[in-house]
């Protein structure tokens, strides 16, 4: 029974740490990574 509450639990885990990182809304880490990029591109391309 301990190994099914563990497991359901790291699933648990699991999914919410992937929320966090790849989530569909905005305050997900790849969606701040890529607004950072797309900025960082737009200052290399359009500096003299």
């Amino acid at each position: 029974m301990k190994q099914y509450v563990v497991l359901s639990s790291l699933i648990v885990l699991g999914l919410f740490i992937y929320n966090i990182i790849a989530g569909n809304d905005g305050d997900s880490i790849l969606h701040s990574l890529q607004q950072v990029w797309t900025l960082n591109l737009d200052v290399r391309t359009y500096s003299p």
